[in-house]
Parts: structure tokens; sequence; C-alpha cells
């Protein structure tokens, strides 16, 4: 199975600030600020329903006895702790740089990357599958021409907030305004896009079969594109969706 990769972009670099370091549409935001001893400690905010990979590093460090910080690890829901960076002299506080990226998703190594995937329509429905023209190689598109109005979801998980964004957010079907992101236990998302209703909200929990929108056709094409991706010790890879 031919494996994709995109592209790392630029690294984001910001200078020392008390406040979030990140734009509030980023589903994880770094923010650095003293603590009562005066040590500099790092924190990460992550605004969205599923999981994401930091990668972190803290340069030009100054007022301490090193001078660069690395710092990789997956981060949940919610605000936590990182690591500090201890004051070494009554005079002078720690001072740095940060850059990160943030990928949507879990680092998972025991990941399966074979799962086979259902159908997203109801069984006995005719349905019929090609390669999603101008979107990517592996993006599906399903014709729904003989099938119902209702689209099911093909694995259960939980819908991700699709307005956040992360720095591979550019390249497949993510850059479509209307979409579902499904993260799944094992670290591994899914998209739907090209649909005209959509039956569930981020931060719900939905199950394999459930409906999750509507196409109709009426006002696009009676097709819906569908994506599997996860990440990698590359940050990012895609797969071909493999669909039982």
């Amino acid at each position: 199975m031919k494996k994709f990769f995109l592209s790392l972009i630029s690294l984001l670099i910001f200078s020392l600030t008390a406040f979030s370091l990140a734009p509030a549409t980023q589903a994880v935001e770094v923010r650095m600020e003293y603590d009562q001893k005066g040590n500099l400690v790092v924190f990460a905010k992550n605004k969205d329903f599923c999981d994401y990979y930091l990668a972190l590093i803290l340069s030009d460090i100054r007022g301490s006895d090193i001078s660069t910080h690395p710092y990789n690890t997956n981060i949940s829901t919610g605000e936590r702790r990182l690591f500090a960076i201890k004051k070494v002299s009554d005079f002078t506080y720690p001072t740095g740089r940060v850059g990160y990226m943030a990928y949507r998703g879990k680092l998972n190594p025991k990941l399966k990357s074979d799962f086979k995937y259902s159908l997203p329509v109801k069984p006995g429905d005719t349905i019929q599958a090609g390669v999603a023209k101008n979107i990517g190689d592996f993006t599906l598109t399903f014709d729904l021409s003989h099938a119902g109005d209702t689209i099911y979801a093909c694995r259960a998980g939980r819908i991700c907030d699709d307005k956040l964004t992360d720095q591979t957010s550019k390249g497949h079907i993510a850059e479509i305004d209307r979409k579902i992101i499904v993260y799944h236990n094992d670290g591994s998302l899914s998209e739907y896009s090209n649909f005209e209703k959509m039956l569930v909200f981020p931060g719900e929990y939905i199950k394999l079969g459930q409906p999750i929108a509507i196409n109709t056709g009426k006002t696009i094409a009676k097709t819906v594109n569908f994506a599997v991706y996860y990440l990698d010790k590359n940050k990012k890879r895609y797969e071909k969706n493999k669909i039982k």
C-alpha cells in the first residue's frame, strides 16, 4: 500500500511572552510564564476534542545552564504543564524562544494501518468508489446515486472541531469548509466531506454505522469524500482507504 507524506510547513518562531503564542484558530496554544521561584514554565493547551502531537523546541535560552530544550509529546484535551527551565541565579531570570508544531492525532507506534472500515451507506445499498479528483490519491469518493440520502459512520470515534487547525490542515480534504473529522481510539483520524447537512457535533462520540450526515443530491453532487490518515515518526502519513 503506497504511503503519502505531507511536507512539514515552516517552523513558527515566537519570542518569550506571557500570553498565548498561537492564533485563535489553532487547536494547540503554547504559553510561558514564571513561577514563584523565577523558573520559566512552559504550558500547552489543546482546545480540540482529540489528541494532538506536539513537537516543540525552546532555544536561545539565557539565564540557565542549558541553551536548547527539545520536547515532543502527545497532548489530550485541556491545558498541561510541559516542563520548566530552572533559574540558576538570583539576579537573572531565564529567557528563550519557543518554536512548535502541533499535529492532529496521536503518535502511536502500535497503530495497525490495515484496519478495515465499513462503507458509509446502509447494508444493501449500491455504491461505487473512486479516487477523488483535485483532493489527493489518499481520498476516496463514494457515488451515492443509487443509495439513500444518509451517510453513515465507517468507524466509531469522537468528532473533532473542524474549525480548529493544525500544522497539516492543507493538502487534503481538511481544506473543505463543510467536513466531519473523526478521531479514533488508536490515534488515527477519518474525514468525510461533500454533504448538505451534518447530523453530529464536535465532541460527540459516534458509533459504527451511526447516521452522521445527509446528502440528497439537490444542491451538490450526490457523493461523499472519505479519507483516513495517521501520524508516524515523520509526523504525517496518508493511506489509500482500506474498505471492506
